[in-house]
C-alpha cells in the first residue's frame, strides 16, 4: 500500500501525510505493520519544493517512489529507508527529484 504525499491524513498505521505540495514536508510512518510506498508529487508542479522524510521504526521498509512510480529521484524511480531514524532529504527542480 502507498501514501500519497500530497494527500492530508493519518493512516491506521500512523503515517502522517502533509498535503501542499509547495510546503517542506515531514513524513514519520511511527508505527508501521509492513513494508511502505510514500509517492512525492510530479515534479512538474514541484519546482523548488523540498520534503524531508524520516523513517521512525525499527522493523519495516519505507520506500519513498517518484510519482507514479516513473518519475525519478537521482536517476532511480525509488529509494528506500530501512533503518531506524533514517532520514532522507529531497529537493524537486522541476525536472527531477534531488538527494541531499
Amino acid at each position: 500500500m502507498g501514501y500519497d504525499i500530497e494527500g492530508l491524513g493519518r493512516s491506521n498505521t500512523g503515517a502522517v501525510i502533509l498535503n501542499s505540495p509547495k510546503l517542506t514536508g515531514i513524513v514519520e510512518p511511527m508505527t508501521l505493520t509492513a513494508d511502505r510506498t510514500v509517492y512525492l508529487p510530479e515534479v512538474a508542479k514541484s519546482a523548488g519544493v523540498m520534503r524531508i522524510i524520516k523513517k521512525l521504526d525499527a522493523t519495516y521498509t519505507l520506500t519513498i517512489s517518484g510519482y507514479g512510480g516513473t518519475e525519478t529521484i537521482d536517476g532511480q524511480t525509488s529509494i528506500e529507508l530501512s533503518s531506524q531514524y533514517e532520514v532522507a532529504r529531497l529537493y524537486c527542480d522541476g525536472i527531477v527529484w534531488h538527494l541531499f
